[in-house]
């Protein structure tokens, strides 16, 4: 199925539809094995396309004991907030997403706070000592957050194009 056919219409998948296109796009995004049953999987994901360009929404949220992380996290090149602002070209990208320029905080605090404002109610809260990582090179158009919390990974995407 393609899910950008610019036609102005929202395709919408949530893990109450069943085991459809929906569940097979979490598979490829964490790499889940297609014949699992995953108690405590939950999803949203939304693909819109058309005269604005494409308007991405995914939240995932999955026991961490289901998905083999590294792969996850290499898939998506992840790093921590840590390594993101060492990296000099892509630190001033990092920090201008996801810092409020009227409330500066401490850079887990940040990338915490940043991940709770886009968070679906399903997802549990991330807290500046979870465990936090973002896609290389996530600016404001287009990124990619996950953080482990309390043995439950969260998957949060955005793209604007």
């Amino acid at each position: 199925m393609n899910l950008h056919p610019y036609d102005g219409q929202t395709r919408r998948f949530r893990d109450g539809d069943g085991e459809g296109l929906g569940r097979i796009l979490v598979e490829r995004l964490l790499r889940i094995p297609a014949s699992s049953a995953i108690e405590g999987l939950r999803y949203d994901l939304s693909f819109y396309s058309g005269g604005l360009g494409i308007l991405d929404h995914l939240a995932i949220t999955v026991p961490i004991a289901h998905v083999e992380l590294p792969a996850v996290l290499a898939r998506a090149r992840a790093e921590t907030p840590e390594r993101i602002v060492a990296d000099a070209s892509w630190c001033e990208y990092f920090l201008w997403l996801i810092d409020d320029e009227e409330q500066p905080s401490p850079l887990r605090d940040a990338a915490a706070r940043f991940v709770n404002e886009h968070r679906a109610d399903f997802q549990r809260e991330c807290r500046a000592d979870s465990a936090i990582w973002f896609e290389s090179q996530s600016g404001v158009n287009s990124w990619v957050a996950l953080w482990d919390s309390d043995g439950q990974l969260g998957y949060l995407a955005f793209d604007q194009g």
